[in-house]
């Protein structure tokens, strides 16, 4: 095989060595046929589960960066879940008698373009795909967590808002990512929880997704690929 060298860039330093693991991001729930229709009851139930979820969440991660140091992400997406003028967006679409899922995706688009003018408004409608999606996956029984049973170097295009909260430091050795940037959450946490990252690298360059091992070194933003040949 021989190994493969491969250039990125460095958003955390520090050396990471160890089996990678892709994370499969296919998010936000569809509706399917034959589902039974939701409507605003299901969706506020949805919505308050999501806040608790998110709260619980805030804690665990005040608790592992033990400097208070700026979580308020989670915050800005519990907010959203209690923006009077985009519940009132939804429950006019439910009312209009579109399934509680529709109408979600519906506001979440919409909203989601009022944030594209620059890289700090980007991650804001980051933060509101997140938290739709957390409802979305409430609202139709298909939320995933990122569980690690075994200490990996995780590969992905990005990782949202909740699944950067959601890393554990003594599983998540590293991180490769294609397009997080060096103001994203997840860019933000990597450097709060010392976790060595490298983006800018597309997840096709491995040949066998999750059978290679790799060293990744931070500070050049280099990864190397089966270094043992």
């Amino acid at each position: 095989k021989g190994m493969k060298i491969v250039a990125g860039n460095p958003i955390n330093g520090g050396m990471a060595y160890g089996k990678i693991r892709v994370i499969n991001q296919e998010k936000g729930a569809t509706m399917t046929d034959g589902a039974e229709k939701k409507g605003w009851m299901e969706f506020s139930a949805a919505k308050d589960t999501a806040a608790a979820q998110l709260r619980k969440m805030q804690k665990a991660l005040r608790e592992k960066i033990k400097e208070q140091e700026d979580v308020g992400f989670l915050d800005i997406q519990i907010s959203f879940l209690e923006n009077e003028n985009l519940l009132n967006m939804v429950k006019s679409y439910i009312e209009e008698g579109k399934d509680a899922l529709e109408a979600s995706k519906r506001v979440c688009s919409e909203y989601m373009r009022k944030f594209l003018d620059n890289e700090y408004m980007r991650e804001r409608a980051k933060d509101i795909k997140d938290v739709f999606d957390r409802v979305e996956n409430i609202l139709s029984g298909t939320e995933t967590r990122m569980e690690m049973e075994e200490p990996a170097v995780i590969v992905c295009v990005d990782l949202s808002p909740s699944e950067t909260a959601e890393l554990n430091p003594e599983k998540v050795l590293g991180i490769i990512a294609q397009k997080s940037t060096t103001y994203s959450h997840m860019a933000i946490m990597a450097r709060m929880l010392g976790i060595p990252t490298v983006t800018g690298v597309d997840a096709g360059i491995f040949d066998q997704p999750g059978g290679e091992t790799v060293i990744l070194d931070g500070d050049e933003g280099v990864i190397y690929i089966n270094p043992d040949g």
